[in-house]
């Protein structure tokens, strides 16, 4: 099994575990981005 990355708990840490309506959903996506190229949505 692989071994879940910091940049992946970190991100974990800031999500609630709650139903998001479809602006919260991407308002939260383009929040959380921390790739290093373009992650457009």
């Amino acid at each position: 099994m692989a071994k879940i990355s910091k940049r992946y708990k970190s991100l974990l840490e800031k999500i609630e575990d709650k139903s998001y309506t479809l602006a919260e959903a991407v308002d939260c996506v383009k929040e959380l981005k921390s790739a290093k190229f373009d992650e457009s949505v």
